[in-house]
């Protein structure tokens, strides 16, 4: 098999395992940048040509959806289902720390309260923060970061002596199996509650909410209040092309209980 030809192999198995297009267009840019140094320090002779899929306008760039607060209480009063009594309370606090916090999994689950070389929070300043160090930002850069204030207090009702290790322990799971372990948890959580984001039009396979759809809940309830470029460090989105693709104007019934929720005074009101 040539090279253009292990290319298009390379993105059709990603396109077959469901790979958003955002996330295949990335991987092929990377490849691309890959190639060219390799040409340019005299690897190869030559780059082949990578086409790179565009987003068709008006695609759902967003699997899954926003939840409501009853949808998220649905999913608390699933949990015992899904992991048992015994397991029930941690994964309703895990549940909760993800509304609150819009972490992605895999920041949650290596979130410390005392360790400075983690991803961890700092509650010594002004107001509460994360810490990030560049090997658990996905922007790949060191940062402080503003932390939401229903996180804050959610935080705070951990006494202080309490306050060590991680935030939210995983029971019997070992590090490398816990971001897959937990988002299989989340959707089967989801699936019990009964709570579908998404339904392929075609086949009519439902796909159930899960882990990452407390981020987007986080998300669209703060793309409310700030603005699209608050929001994207709020998020820690890489562009502000994402945060306004994902959150900004893309919810007609947000606005429109906003405008119907305006009060039309009689001075205000058409007249007849």
């Amino acid at each position: 098999m040539d090279t253009a030809s292990r290319i298009s192999y390379f993105q059709a198995q990603l396109i077959k395992n469901n790979a958003r297009p955002a996330t295949v267009a990335r991987h092929l840019r990377h490849l691309k940048s890959v190639l060219n140094w390799g040409k340019d320090v005299g690897l190869i002779n030559r780059v082949p040509k990578i086409k790179i899929l565009k987003q068709l306008k008006g695609a759902k760039l967003m699997r899954g959806r926003p939840l409501t607060d009853e949808e998220f209480q649905r999913m608390l009063d699933a949990v015992p289902e899904v992991v048992g009594d015994d397991l029930a309370e941690g994964w309703k606090y895990f549940l909760e720390g993800l509304w609150w916090s819009g972490l992605r999994v895999s920041e949650a689950i290596n979130l410390y309260w005392d360790r400075r070389d983690r991803l961890s929070v700092d509650f010594s300043g002004e107001y509460p923060m994360f810490r990030i160090l560049a090997e658990f930002e996905k922007g790949k850069w060191d940062r402080i970061l503003a932390m939401a204030p229903e996180f804050a207090k959610f935080l705070e009702r951990t006494p202080i002596e309490d306050r060590s290790g991680r935030i939210f322990e995983p029971a019997g799971i070992s590090i490398e199996r816990q971001r897959t372990h937990f988002s299989k948890r989340g959707t089967l959580i989801g699936k019990a509650a009964g709570i579908v984001v998404e339904t392929d039009p075609e086949t009519g396979t439902k796909r159930y909410a899960g882990l990452h759809d407390l981020r987007r809940s986080f998300g669209e309830r703060w793309a409310q209040r700030i603005l699209p470029q608050q929001l994207m460090e709020l998020m820690r989105h890489e562009s502000i092309e994402t945060t306004l693709k994902f959150y900004v104007g893309a919810d007609a019934m947000r606005t429109a209980r906003v405008i119907w929720g305006h009060r039309v005074t009689s001075e205000e009101r058409p007249s007849s």
